[in-house]
């Protein structure tokens, strides 16, 4: 399994004034919140389009499996569609010889800290809610 290297992702982890989706989060709950959040589910601020977000995949056990650049709209908080779908994974930007793409749940670092919160899947959370 590939992975990435940690010091990769602690360079994301700034320059939060220039990410769009941090800026549409803040002036919903506030920067500190926002800042919170960003840290602790460890979203970065990408360098590949001007005010994109990088949202690591990092496994329970620690393991940088990879990470997905994706724009937001700053004032909507909708993805940029136009003139294309701006997402992009790290390793793809990166042109990491080898890498091995696996995949895990974003957030799934948490899992370990969490053990008495209910955890669903967006999918499964559709299921419930009809």
């Amino acid at each position: 399994m590939s992975r990435i290297d940690d010091a990769m992702v602690a360079a994301t982890m700034r320059g939060y004034d220039r990410n769009n989706l941090f800026a549409f989060v803040a002036a919903i709950i506030g920067s500190d919140e926002a800042l919170r959040l960003m840290e602790m589910y460890r979203v970065g601020t990408s360098k590949h389009w001007q005010g994109a977000t990088v949202f690591w995949q990092i496994s329970a056990d620690g393991n940088v499996r990879g990470g997905k650049i994706m724009l937001y709209d700053r004032l909507t908080g909708h993805r940029v569609q136009e003139p294309f779908p701006h997402i992009n994974w790290v390793h793809s930007v990166l042109r990491l010889p080898d890498f091995k793409l696996t995949q895990c749940f974003f957030g799934e670092h948490l899992l370990p800290y969490i053990r008495d919160k209910p955890v669903a899947s967006t999918l499964h959370t559709a299921f419930l809610n009809k």
